[in-house]
């Protein structure tokens, strides 16, 4: 797809003004938006990073990986020497009066000093906390910082040429060394140039501006790399759902089409708008699925491992919106940008905040200056039928359900979930992704109860629930809608495992989008008894009576009442919840169990209604 469309030769072309483009600086920084931005929150970092020492990135932090599976205390010092350098060269780019320009050089001559680029948790140590690396591991961050520190080059260059040719010389060394030289190697050496996931464009939109930065003398050389990478995005492109659903989940969709979206965007300055995809059907229906996604509060869908809340790629979002001509894309950008109140997303609140250097220049550059009034949002339906994933807005209701397989990017055993909230809060939720350690990639990852069935509201037999591995689908999925009335239903037995002798577990979900009412009915048969068991998350105020349970949060009430075979009901906050639940939820959810006693055969249906707020 894309590989057909390139030309050369390309043109050396910053994607943004360089520093010493005054006026573009300035009639940026006029924008009331960015002036706050500019003012409030980079300038007080970078005149921090002035004094305070910077981050410290020794062995014994590297090695904890191997030693005791931590992650956090290697990257969060890592990721903050790359925040910091990105602040300091925004903020001399608002001032440009020379005053960070020192402390940028003591933050690139540090970051070219590490041993390597790429995390702990992304090397092949062979059990050695500190590995030998016969070159280095372009992973996620090594590329991204290579891109920190091209954008540095294309922002201000001539600014540090002027203090010292070596030190640019030294930089284009290092991205030569630890980022073009590695992925010139044939074959390819890294196991992101097959397609497969949001590493496939994160690294290759971040390797494409080091190629465009450094190359740009050596014509020949670059268009290899240039082709090389362009078959990477062809290879994943190939390989997404071609509906556009990304079953990562809408947080990695901001490395993913959003990184893809990068990509294009870098090749499409460089020839002069000449290369571009964006006339694709599926490239649109890639950043529309990130739209549907949205729920409500500042919430998303967080199926997968994807979070719940997390800055949105405004910018992103915008040029996606305005490159393929989406209206969903471009009024879902207002409305975001509206629910800021005027202000960005807050930089580096996260440790492992993105850092390129382009990001945030695009949230500068890219977006409107006028503050245009967000449309409200229309109510809608979005079934996606290849990811099988079903967007549902309407009134006060938001609500999102899945099939698929368990063997999704980022999976979790969750065939048959659903949540919503309501009237702005969550009501019935997926609990959304868990703490990283060294088990959550490897073959102990389903030992965490937030990633296995338990931590999802699909039927468990007997406390046993779905298995993992892509055999294990959702079957004879089925979706209509009718009016006001929408419906989902799938087979489910074959998500689990064949001892449990199970002939059938269908769920079937229906909605009322007039009324709002949300009924879900799981009916199942069994060569042997089981008891069978429900797992409803909220982060609700649930109280238990006879007959109904009541769960309250915020200005939302609502009630669940079941029928069907008997079923007793109980809620408690699960003992040893995983940390990021309170990062997610503000606390660990209340867990409300549904419990069937023994037998081959039943029906439950829970019927949810919201008696004090009309839809």
């Amino acid at each position: 797809m894309l590989s057909e469309r390139l030309i050369f030769p390309l043109t050396p072309v910053p994607v943004f003004p360089p520093l010493r483009e005054r006026a573009a600086w300035r009639a940026m920084s006029e924008i009331p938006r960015n002036r706050r931005f500019l003012g409030n929150r980079i300038l007080p970092l970078a005149q921090n990073a002035l004094t305070a020492p910077i981050p410290e990135l020794p062995a014994s932090l590297f090695m904890e990986f191997v030693r005791i599976g931590d992650r956090k205390h290697y990257e969060k010092p890592y990721f903050q020497r790359r925040q910091m350098l990105e602040a300091l060269v925004l903020a001399e780019g608002y001032e440009y009066r020379g005053r960070f320009i020192d402390r940028i050089i003591d933050y690139l001559w540090a970051i070219m000093g590490e041993y390597t680029w790429s995390l702990p948790a992304h090397v092949n140590s062979g059990g050695d906390p500190l590995p030998e690396l016969p070159f280095e591991m372009v992973d996620l961050f090594c590329a991204e910082t290579g891109m920190l520190l091209a954008q540095t080059l294309n922002f201000m260059e001539s600014e540090l040429r002027d203090v010292s040719l070596n030190l640019v010389s030294g930089i284009r060394r290092n991205l030569q060394k630890r980022i073009i030289e590695p992925c010139e190697r044939e074959p390819f050496p890294f196991w992101w140039g097959h397609g497969f996931n949001n590493w496939s464009p994160w690294c290759a939109s971040n390797v494409l501006g080091v190629a465009l930065t450094v190359l740009s003398g050596q014509p020949e050389r670059q268009e290899k790399m240039v082709r090389s990478l362009a078959a990477i995005i062809d290879r994943y492109l190939d390989l997404y759902p071609a509906d556009g659903g990304c079953d990562e989940g809408p947080s990695y969709w901001g490395v993913s089409p959003a990184s893809m979206l990068i990509f294009l965007e870098e090749l499409y300055n460089a020839s002069g708008g000449k290369i571009s995809i964006y006339d694709e059907p599926l490239v649109r229906h890639m950043g529309e699925f990130f739209a549907d996604c949205y729920l409500d509060g500042g919430c998303f869908t967080p199926f997968s491992d994807a979070a719940v809340r997390f800055d949105p790629p405004v910018p992103l979002c915008r040029r996606y919106g305005e490159r393929t001509g989406s209206e969903k894309l471009k009024n879902f950008t207002l409305r975001m940008l509206a629910g800021l109140n005027g202000e960005p997303y807050q930089p580096y609140t996260g440790y492992t905040s993105t850092s390129s250097l382009f990001r945030m220049p695009a949230f500068l550059f890219w977006l409107p200056a006028e503050e245009v009034p967000a449309p409200p949002a229309a109510d809608s339906v979005s079934y996606y039928p290849v990811v099988q994933q079903l967007f549902v807005h309407a009134g006060k209701l938001a609500f999102a359900a899945k099939g698929g397989h368990n063997a999704e990017n980022h999976n979790h055993n969750d065939l048959g979930q659903f949540m919503f909230f309501h009237s702005g809060e969550p009501m019935i939720v997926d609990l959304g992704r868990c703490e990283y350690t060294r088990h959550t990639f490897s073959e102990r990852r389903y030992e965490n109860w937030v990633l296995n069935a338990l931590g999802h509201n699909p039927p468990l037999f007997d406390g046993v629930g779905q298995h993992d591995g892509k055999e294990h689908r959702a079957a004879d999925v089925r979706f209509s809608q009718e009016g006001n009335r929408v419906q989902l239903e799938m087979e489910l037995a074959g998500a689990f495992p064949a001892e449990l002798e199970l002939v059938s577990v269908r769920r079937s979900i229906r909605l009322d989008i007039g009324s709002g009412e949300i009924q879900v009915e799981d009916r199942w048969e069994s060569r042997q008894p089981h008891t069978v068991q429900w797992n409803l998350y909220t982060p609700a105020k649930v109280a238990v009576r006879p007959g109904e349970t009541e769960f309250r949060n915020g200005s939302a009430v609502m009630r669940l009442t079941l029928s069907g075979t008997p079923v007793s009901v109980a809620a408690a906050v699960p003992e040893n919840p995983d940390p990021e639940l309170t990062h997610s939820w503000g606390a660990p959810p209340c867990r409300v169990r549904l419990t069937a006693e023994a037998g081959c055969s039943g029906a439950v249906t829970m019927r949810f209604t919201f008696p004090a707020s009309r839809n």
